[in-house]
C-alpha cells in the first residue's frame, strides 16, 4: 500500500493550482523534522534542501524520528508540487535543565511557516512533534500533571504573531506533540486569527485536559491509526478519523506507515485493543494524585540528568545505558515506585501485552530490513 513517499512520487508533478491542498499534503509538512537552524531568511523548499545537504547531511535525525524524513524532504524539493513553496519562518527552541536542582520547566518547541505558490496568499503552519531531546519528553510528562506545557503558550503566540504580518487564510498541522498543539492552539488564538484559520489537522496527537471554547473544535480534525495510543491520550472533542497502518503496535504512530490511496488516507476502524488501552490509561492516571504525577515526571528527569542523557540516541551508548541502570537501582524504593507502579499497572492489561508484542515484532522486521539493505548496497 502507498505511503507518504509514494504520494509525493505520484502527486509531485501536479501544482497546487491544479490540485488544491489536501490533508495528505499537510501530513507531508509534518514530517519535515530536520534541523533547519541555518534558515535566517526566506527560502523555497528546494533552496533549503540544497543548503541542508551543503552544510553536511545528518545520517541519523534521531532514535524515534524516521530516516524517511530526509528522503521525503529530498523528494519534495525536487517535485513541481513542493519545491517552490517558501519557508518564510522557522523557529526552534529547546530549554534543558542543567542539573536535578534546576527549577525551570523543560521545553521543546518548533514551528515552520510555509507559503504556498498560488495566487491568493495561503500559509501552512506546522508544529513539530516531540523530537529526540529529553527536554521534549520531560515536557510531555509535565502535561500529565498540569494539563499545560510551555509549548502551548509559544504555539498560540506564534499564530497570533503570524496573523499580524501575513494576511490570508492558513492551516495548522502537526504530528504527535505537534498534533496536540494543532488541537489546542485554535482554542486560544485571537478572534482575527481564528477567522483566518481554514483547518487545524492533528496526526495522532494527544488531546487536551480541559474543555474550553468548545465551538472552536469544529475546525479541528485528528487522524489516528487503528491501534492508536498517543492519539487517544487525554480528552478529545474534535472530529477523529481512523486510518489504516502497515505497521503494528507503537510503530503505528509512524506517519510513514499510514496507508494512502489517491489524495486520502485509507479509512480504518479503531481496534478494541486501542479502546481497552485508552480506558486503562485514563483509569490509572485519574487515580494518581497530583503529587504522584509530579514525581513520575521528576523521577524520569532525574534518571536522565544523572545519567548524562540529553537525547534518545544516547540510549544506544553502552556507557549511558549502564549509568541509567545504575542510577535506577540506587534510587530509594519510594522513588522507584513513583515511576514503575503506573507502568506496571498498565502492563497488566492483556491489550497492552498484545500492543507490546506487536511493537517487538515490528522492531525485528525493521532490523531485518535494515540488514538486507546494508548487504545489497
Amino acid at each position: 500500500m502507498n505511503n507518504l513517499i509514494d504520494y509525493i512520487e505520484w502527486r509531485g508533478d501536479i501544482s497546487f493550482d491544479k490540485s488544491p491542498l489536501n490533508n495528505v499534503d499537510l501530513c507531508v509538512f509534518t514530517q519535515m523534522m530536520m534541523n533547519l537552524d541555518f534558515l535566517n531568511e526566506e527560502m523555497t523548499i528546494e533552496e533549503a534542501n540544497h543548503k541542508y545537504h551543503e552544510i553536511g547531511k545528518e545520517e541519523k535525525i534521531g532514535l524515534i524520528i524516521s530516516d524517511d524524513c530526509i528522503k521525503l524532504f529530498d523528494l519534495a524539493s525536487a517535485s513541481i508540487r513542493f519545491k517552490d513553496i517558501k519557508i518564510i519562518r522557522y523557529y526552534n527552541n529547546v530549554l534543558e535543565k542543567e542539573s536535578v536542582d534546576d527549577t525551570k520547566t523543560q521545553l521543546q518547541f518548533g514551528a515552520i511557516t510555509f507559503k504556498l505558490p498560488i495566487k491568493k496568499p495561503y500559509y501552512v503552519i506546522m508544529f513539530k512533534g516531540t523530537d529526540d531531546t529529553i527536554a521534549g519528553w520531560a515536557e510531555n510528562l509535565h502535561y500529565l500533571r498540569t494539563g499545560h506545557i510551555p509549548a502551548d503558550d509559544l504555539a498560540i503566540s506564534y499564530v497570533n504573531e503570524h496573523i499580524k504580518t501575513h494576511k490570508g487564510k492558513f492551516s495548522i498541522c502537526g504530528h504527535s506533540k505537534g498534533g496536540h498543539l494543532a488541537i489546542n492552539t485554535p482554542l486560544y488564538i485571537s478572534k482575527e486569527a481564528y477567522r483566518a484559520l481554514d483547518i487545524a489537522v492533528s496526526f495522532d496527537g494527544y488531546g487536551v485536559e480541559k474543555l474550553e471554547n468548545k465551538r472552536r473544535f469544529k475546525k479541528v480534525i485528528n487522524y489516528i491509526p487503528e491501534d492508536s495510543f498517543i492519539g487517544l491520550l487525554f480528552n478529545h472533542y474534535e472530529k477523529q478519523i481512523v486510518m489504516k497502518s502497515s505497521s503494528k503496535g507503537f510503530y503505528e504512530h509512524d506517519a510513514f506507515s499510514w496507508e494512502i490511496k489517491g489524495c486520502n488516507f485509507v479509512c480504518g476502524v479503531l481496534s478494541d485493543n486501542a479502546k481497552i488501552i485508552d480506558n486503562s490509561t485514563k483509569q490509572i492516571t485519574s487515580a494518581m494524585t497530583d503529587f504522584e504525577k509530579e514525581m513520575f515526571g521528576k523521577v524520569f528527569e532525574n534518571m536522565m540528568l544523572n545519567s548524562g542523557i540529553h537525547n534518545l540516541l544516547e540510549l544506544k551508548q553502552d556507557e549511558k545505558k549502564k549509568k541509567l541502570l545504575s542510577y535506577y537501582l540506587t534510587m530509594n524504593r519510594k522513588e522507584r515506585l513513583y515511576f514503575s507502579r503506573p507502568i506496571a499497572k498498565l502492563g497488566k492489561s492483556k491489550a497492552m501485552t498484545l500492543f507490546f508484542i506487536g511493537s517487538v515484532k515490528e522492531v525485528r522486521q525493521r532490523i531485518k530490513y535494515e540488514k538486507r539493505n546494508k548487504t545489497t548496497k
